[in-house]
């Protein structure tokens, strides 16, 4: 067995693009053309080679040995094949004779024969370029078919250009092969095939890292931003394009590893579209240096794996060519659904990690490959959730109506807002702050798209989210539980929840809605029960509370008053989740983050509340203040007053006509006609209670009033009762007056 060393190439990372690209080419070249058993993977400090020569051999190889691919484009203008295109490079090596560029003088030749065969003497257009194509496809030798593989796809139609090698093998007026075929032979002698003076140290450099001597004055095009020049580029106004000949034949060389294919996509507009490894459409979530308007300008981006389990060339090749992410049963078609699809599935064959480029237009009409994102592989189940919001493409949807050029700058923001909020998810370790995140994100579209009934007809009320979207936001914190409390409101006869908060209703169903994930919701515009819509949160729960107290009475249970001139005997703030006195005691308080709350309760109303009542685990309050504890009494439903014994079997406690609107008028200096009403009632009621000095002293009348509209947890009614009422053992502990 051949002893094989490990060389670390210190000049090969994932960034820049050639960078990148050298890697793979050196890859290639030694696993082809020196040792089949080369193996590679990337380090932390740069890409590592396990082949048979040591550092110096492979040094050896290089100039001494290496055999340059046939890299030819004369379909492109500046190719060196047409009369006014630079000739300094094609011209030597097209006249070299038997060794190292024999085949490379061939591939020139045919070319050659082709074009006179086709009378072409300047670069073609439209279907000449097209027949020009597929003649080199049938007459170019196998070496050189690699390149034109690389370079273009071929369809039944036409041809087409995958980004990574610009349009055909050049960027604007820049022709890669020309100047790769320049920068060989400024290695080369191509007449004798050995290397020039001075490339040796150039080589060190390249492939490990070491201090470079002076660098050619060349272009680099799209593949390295850092070095193509320009603006600030150096110590004056103006920097000029610096390149190290070995790095541009590398890159080049390692480009061919790509190879595209045209795929028949089967859909209702069934068409061909470009089937390129690893590559998507562009799209500027998850990149803060991207905004929305460089998607249009851009030529799709590319996600280049990086694995540190050893891997031959020919593994390596067999991961490229399946280098198509599925999101479900659909290829990925953006990079949003390629990170996605590695969260939801993860990926084989041992890619650790995906490094994101996007091709976009920076300077006149030249492209730059920019590094976006290094996105690690793995599970992530959290991801999963998002799987909700593709249903009815909703999601889809909003991001293709988002980036019409027609769309308000607002919507605009939002999207990208939750573009960015999918992509955290997904590689986040599915923290609450994340979920969080994406589900307020959703939750702004929902309510800019519900104000904007232009927008309705193309984008439908995003579907009921699963249940796992509010368990997984659980942080603990005592804003979680209040909006979760609130979330849960399900009382019999009124709509759900998301009907107040948005403008929507259920679809098709005019009768008492059931709470399930089968419901389908549909724009209402104008619709009355929508009336979250005041500026702070306190008035959204009351305007909330108020309208459920007024549908209450319409139902079969309440008094069918819609003027609230009768008590209301329905209590409409029943949940199937509670939060704690602790928590309610700081909101009334002041103490909590109000707009959080509020992001909270838009998100959460989008949820399937899980049915099953889950009580929070709670601090006690070191004090309840005693005209919440009054008020609230009279919004716990009756049948669990009754089983505590609070409220006799024949007796009832309707809710005073006018309450709420005689609290938020109240002040918070002075006593409380809301109260006394309060304890009217109760008295009347038979409910026993003894609470002097009751008064709003130090409390808002607003927050209080929107503190009745959270349900109460179960443990924590009980002991409301206990401090409350006479004859407990309990009785009036806690309670501040």
């Amino acid at each position: 067995m051949t002893e094989r060393e490990e060389v670390l190439l210190a000049g090969c990372h994932p960034t820049p693009l050639s960078s990148y690209l050298k890697a793979l080419a050196v890859l290639r070249i030694t696993g082809e053309q020196l040792d089949a058993g080369t193996h590679g993977a990337w380090r932390a400090d740069g890409f590592q080679l396990t082949s048979s020569p040591d550092a110096e051999g492979l040094q050896k190889f290089f100039l001494n040995d290496y055999v340059p691919t046939p890299v030819v484009a004369p379909w492109n203008g500046g190719s060196g094949f047409f009369e006014k295109d630079r000739k300094d490079g094609i011209l030597p090596i097209g006249a070299a004779g038997p060794g190292r560029f024999a085949a490379y003088a061939e591939a020139i030749s045919t070319c050659g024969e082709v074009l006179a065969a086709l009378n072409l003497v300047s670069s073609p257009k439209g279907e000449a370029k097209v027949q020009l194509l597929r003649l080199l496809r049938a007459s170019l030798a196998d070496c050189a078919l690699e390149w034109l593989d690389a370079a273009v796809v071929l369809t039944a139609k036409d041809a087409r250009y995958p980004p990574l090698l610009g349009t055909g093998g050049n960027d604007g007026r820049l022709d890669f092969t020309n100047n790769f075929m320049q920068h060989l032979v400024r290695i080369f002698d191509v007449s004798t095939g050995e290397p020039r003076a001075g490339v040796a140290p150039l080589l060190r450099s390249s492939l490990l890292g070491e201090a470079t001597p002076s660098l050619s004055s060349s272009a680099v095009g799209q593949f390295d931003p850092g070095g193509a020049g320009g603006p600030n580029a150096g110590a004056g106004y103006q920097g000029a394009s610096q390149v190290n000949p070995w790095d541009f034949v590398l890159m080049i060389e390692g480009a061919l590893v790509f190879t595209g294919s045209a795929t028949k996509r089967f859909s209702a507009a069934a068409g061909t579209r470009i089937s390129y490894p690893f590559t998507v459409r562009s799209t500027a979530g998850g990149a803060g240096n991207v905004c929305l308007v460089d998607e249009t300008a851009a030529r799709h981006e590319i996600w280049l794996p990086l694995w540190k389990k050893p891997a031959t060339i020919g593994e390596i090749r067999t991961v490229f060519s399946e280098g198509r992410l599925a999101l479900g049963r659909r290829v990925a078609e953006d990079g949003l659904d390629v990170v996605r699809a590695i969260a939801a599935l993860g990926v084989d064959r041992g890619i650790e990690a995906f490094q994101r480029y996007g091709f976009f237009r920076r300077a006149g009409k030249a492209y730059l490959a920019v590094p976006m994102n290094r996105v690690d592989v793995r599970r992530n189940v959290a991801a999963d959730l998002l799987a909700d919001l593709d249903r009815g493409n909703w999601l889809r949807r909003v991001r293709r109506r988002a980036r019409d050029k027609e769309a308000p700058a607002r919507f605009h923001m939002l999207a990208r807002n939750l573009d960015n909020a999918v992509f955290d998810l997904t590689r986040s370790q599915g923290e609450p702050s994340a979920v969080q995140g994406a589900l307020t994100a959703v939750a702004a579209i929902e309510r800019y798209v519900g104000s904007s009934p232009k927008l309705h007809d193309d984008i439908q009320p995003v579907s009921v989210l699963d249940a796992g979207w509010m368990q997984r936001c659980d942080d603990g914190s005592p804003e979680f539980r209040i909006a979760a409390a609130v979330a849960s409101l399900s009382s019999a006869g009124l709509p759900p929840l998301r009907s107040f908060v948005y403008p929507q209703r259920v679809r098709g169903r005019k009768g008492k809605p059931k709470a399930s994930r089968g419901l389908a919701f549909e724009w209402a515009p104008g619709s009355p029960t929508y009336v979250w819509r005041q500026a702070d949160l306190e008035g959204c729960m009351v305007a909330v509370l108020a309208r459920r107290l007024l549908d209450a009475g319409r139902t079969p249970g309440g008094d069918g008053d819609p003027t609230e001139s009768r008590a209301v005997r329905s209590k409409p703030v029943d949940g199937r989740r509670g939060a704690s006195l602790a928590a309610i005691q700081e909101f009334i308080a002041g103490g909590l983050d109000q707009e959080r709350i509020r992001q909270l309760i838009e998100g959460f109303a989008l949820v399937l509340v899980p049915l099953a009542e889950a009580v929070d685990a709670h601090e006690r309050p070191t004090l309840v203040p005693a005209p919440y504890a009054l008020l609230k009494l009279l919004f716990v439903p009756e049948n669990k007053l009754k089983d505590m014994k609070v409220l006799a079997e024949k007796r009832s406690l309707p809710i005073p006509p006018g309450l709420i609107r005689a609290l938020v008028k109240d002040s918070p200096s002075g006593s409380s006609a809301a109260v006394r009403m309060a304890q009217q009632r109760l008295r009347a009621s038979g409910v026993a209670i003894e609470l002097p000095h009751l008064n709003l002293v130090g409390i808002n009348p607003r927050r209080l009033a929107a503190a009745l509209l959270i349900p109460l947890a179960w443990s924590d009614i009980r002991m409301l009762c206990d401090r409350l009422l006479v004859g407990r053992e309990t009785s009036q502990e806690g309670v501040s007056a």
